[in-house]
């Protein structure tokens, strides 16, 4: 959010290739042959509803799709990903429970690079690892606290002024999830998943060198969290596979349809970034939709300015699994949205996130879903949920660990439709900051001091913060604090 998305001219247009733009015919042909043909540039979508049949994906960068707005331009999508490719019920193989290949990804509008596909383009949410053994540049030597900007490193050779590097810190049998993530704060579930225990380079860390010295460097951002030896600290030149990027200026609607249920997804799935940096979506409608919008092992990815939806109802047992999912990914801002569709997990924050920002947004009744595997730091500000039963509901499987890790942080959350009246799980996270929340009584007295010796005891021990209780309309100022924070640097 540091800077704004850009605006470049358009350079080709779909019409061009065939596309027709009335609803029937289909156009997947043209869409397809204008990507294939692009370098970089513009593709424009004029004004008309574009029947697609199989997935669009963008695996260059430098690449926008941009149609002539919201209410001009629609991609129909009129089947599902298990329409396109059939279903093997792989979606959950470590659990006895059979779940979708389809239930969090991919996206019919994919941008991944062209390792991250797989042959039939049938994969969860596929996306090849930016970095490997391949990409890195230095060994950290010793420690750092968080808030420090010097590391002292073996090798300065291959480092720069102004260069961009990623921080990686590996697992050492759990050692990392305690110290690190959950900030040395005692917890009561520790994620013992293999994605966890023992798990390499599964934190990262991205930040411009401000300065290279011998035998270290300054780092432009300070360190959000401690890095020891003991986690195989390095620095790597990460490589993405799409770059600059974006969608823009449409509506991407499926056809109306029954949701099949939570992780029975059928993958009438919107938008996905899986490997990317630095791209966008904005300005967009996404209706009937079982995902919305993913953005997986990506960075610096901006979602502005979104609706949300369904143009019926689709069932009595939810209407989409997410609308935004965010995972394994760092600075990522979800800003400006409208969610009007109840999804099983609304707004998402999952596997080791860092810096994620959900912003300006509201909902019916809005879920800020912290889904395990250890998400870092999420802020989630100016947001109404709506009704308020649902807002600390979140989701994932009890062997992944607390809901998040340290400091999720909770800033000017309100619900319009009645206040927030559902409490945080007690493993929600350490340091949990609830800065400004329209609670309802007797929250979060009950919480602070609920009589329960037990409970008193255990929020106490993981620090929790407890602020101002928003009254009916009030907001604390400034409005939001990801913005506020930016204008202030």
């Amino acid at each position: 959010g540091d800077l704004a998305v850009p605006s470049y001219p358009s350079t080709h247009n779909v019409k061009d290739y065939g596309a027709v733009g009335n609803g029937a015919a289909d156009d997947t042909a043209a869409f397809k042959a204008a990507l294939a043909d692009m370098t970089e540039g513009v593709l424009y979508v004029p004004q008309g509803e574009y029947r697609l049949t199989d997935q669009i994906v963008v695996s260059k960068s430098n690449v926008t799709l941009r149609g002539a707005g919201i209410a001009s331009t629609t991609l129909y999508f009129d089947r599902s990903l298990l329409q396109v490719f059939g279903q093997s019920w792989g979606g959950r193989p470590d659990a006895v429970d059979r779940a979708s290949d389809w239930k969090n990804g991919p996206g019919f509008l994919r941008f991944a690079g062209p390792e991250s596909l797989a042959p039939t383009g049938q994969v969860q949410i596929g996306a090849a690892d930016p970095i490997s053994n391949d990409t890195l540049v230095a060994a950290v030597v010793g420690g750092a606290a968080r808030g420090d900007v010097v590391l002292r490193v073996n090798d300065t050779s291959g480092l720069q002024e102004g260069q961009w590097v990623t921080l990686t810190l590996s697992d050492a049998s759990g050692t990392l999830l305690a110290d690190a993530l959950y900030a040395g704060v005692p917890i009561v579930r520790h994620c013992i998943s293999r994605d966890c225990y023992n798990a390499e380079r599964i934190v990262r860390f991205h930040t411009r060198l401000f300065a290279v010295r011998p035998g270290a460097v300054v780092l432009e951002r300070p360190l959000p969290y401690d890095v020891e030896g003991r986690w195989r600290p390095e620095l790597h030149t990460p490589h993405y596979g799409v770059q600059h990027s974006g969608v823009e200026e449409m509506t991407i609607r499926f056809r109306p349809s029954t949701y099949a249920g939570h992780l029975m997804e059928a993958g009438f799935n919107g938008i996905e970034f899986a490997g990317v940096t630095n791209c966008w979506a904005r300005n967009l409608k996404v209706t009937n939709s079982d995902n919305h919008i993913t953005v997986w092992l990506s960075s610096f990815v901006t979602v502005a300015n979104v609706l949300l939806d369904r143009s019926v109802g689709r069932g009595s047992a939810g209407e989409c699994h997410h609308a935004v999912n965010v995972s394994h990914s760092e600075d990522v801002l979800i800003a400006n949205f409208t969610i009007r569709a109840y999804c099983v997990h609304d707004l998402s924050s999952y596997f080791f996130n860092n810096a994620v920002v959900f912003a300006n947004g509201t909902g019916l009744q809005t879920t800020l879903d912290q889904h395990r595997h250890l998400p870092y730091g999420t802020l989630w500000s100016n947001i109404d949920v709506g009704e308020g039963m649902r807002t600390f509901e979140s989701g994932g499987q009890p062997d992944w660990g607390m809901y998040s890790a340290a400091y999720p942080t909770y800033y000017n959350v309100a619900a319009s439709r009645g206040g927030v009246t559902n409490a945080p799980a007690l493993d929600n996270g350490q340091r949990s900051n609830f800065v400004s929340v329209q609670w309802v009584a007797p929250l979060p007295g009950r919480l602070m001091a609920s009589g329960d010796a037990r409970v008193d005891n255990f929020t106490r021990a993981q620090e929790w913060f407890f602020g101002k209780t928003l009254r009916p309309g009030e907001r604390l100022a400034p409005l939001e604090l990801q913005a506020a924070m930016r204008d202030t640097r």
